[in-house]
């Protein structure tokens, strides 16, 4: 089983243009659909209670979402770029049946901590931890279906400031236990838990804004704050391994089974006879002969 997970934070306005609307339904039952009234079509679905209770604020919902990975991905991608949504992280992993499946993305600080004789480094991980386990489920008319049980714990620094290196930073955490039936081309939506994005913005006339004392008047400071939403998309796909080939079929080209070196000196020209000054090779004769000095001239030089 491939798992695609998407984690996105995204301005609670906009989040309509993705085509999400939790709306309730008229009737004995309740139910929830995507982008308008909720209907009798393959749009529509059932909301999946979480195992327990989240540790952060907001009602979590867990939905599945069937406009899509490929719709909500380009949809994050235009509101990226306006600014009014940020994608975290895209991760992507292989498992088998009934085995779970991590999927981390975590920020370590390291704290010390004074001793009575030495001090030690208090270690504090923050970010978001993804536990899948699929389990594919047979129909009896040959259609399969994929069942997730998703752990989430997601942790995060709400300290705007920077993060001193002797104090702990503030950690909140939210942590989702849910289950789910997938269809194929189906994804499971996880969101319902909103955070504070607080900034702040200066104009006014330049150079006279700087001037320390006076610069006041010169300009304007505002602030701003956005109510972020976050929210995870869980694909599942079924890979049949028998489909596929054992070897890729470039890896299977003649060419491809010997080495870099082993081709590299193949195909590498034969070197030249040398001539002249060159000396040839001594034969057997030659070294099992008797050493014999070299007779020198008279009136040379002795050794």
């Amino acid at each position: 089983v491939e798992i695609h997970a998407a984690i996105v934070d995204i301005d609670t306005d906009f989040k309509r243009d993705l085509g999400i609307n939790y709306q309730a339904a008229d009737g004995s039952s309740k139910g929830w659909g995507f982008g308008g009234e909720l209907s009798s079509s393959d749009d529509a679905f059932s909301p999946l209670p979480a195992i327990g209770s989240p540790a952060g604020a907001g009602l979590t919902l867990s939905t599945i979402y069937t406009m899509g990975s490929d719709y909500f991905l380009a949809r994050i991608q235009a509101l990226e770029e306006e600014g009014e949504a940020r994608m975290l992280g895209r991760p992507s992993v292989l498992t088998v049946d009934n085995v779970q499946a991590t999927l981390e993305n975590t920020t370590t600080y390291y704290i010390p901590i004074q001793g009575n004789e030495a001090s030690d480094l208090f270690k504090v991980e923050a970010g978001t931890v993804l536990r899948v386990t699929p389990h594919i489920i047979t129909e009896q008319d040959g259609r399969r279906t994929i069942k997730l049980a998703v752990n989430v714990q997601d942790d995060q620094n709400n300290n705007s400031e920077a993060t001193s290196t002797t104090t702990i930073p503030p950690i909140k955490q939210t942590k989702i236990n849910t289950q789910a039936i997938v269809g194929a081309g189906q994804s499971l939506l996880i969101g319902g838990y909103y955070y504070e994005q607080k900034g702040s913005s200066e104009s006014g006339i330049p150079i006279l804004k700087d001037i320390p004392g006076v610069g006041n008047l010169f300009k304007t400071t505002s602030k701003s704050s956005k109510r972020m939403e976050r929210l995870i998309l869980i694909t599942p796909r079924v890979i049949n391994l028998q489909d596929m080939p054992a070897i890729p079929p470039r890896l299977d080209d003649p060419a491809m089974r010997q080495s870099p070196t082993q081709a590299d000196y193949s195909e590498r020209p034969a070197p030249p006879k040398r001539s002249g000054c060159a000396h040839a090779a001594p034969t057997d004769e030659a070294l099992a002969a008797p050493f014999k000095p070299e007779a020198r001239p008279a009136g040379g030089p002795q050794p």
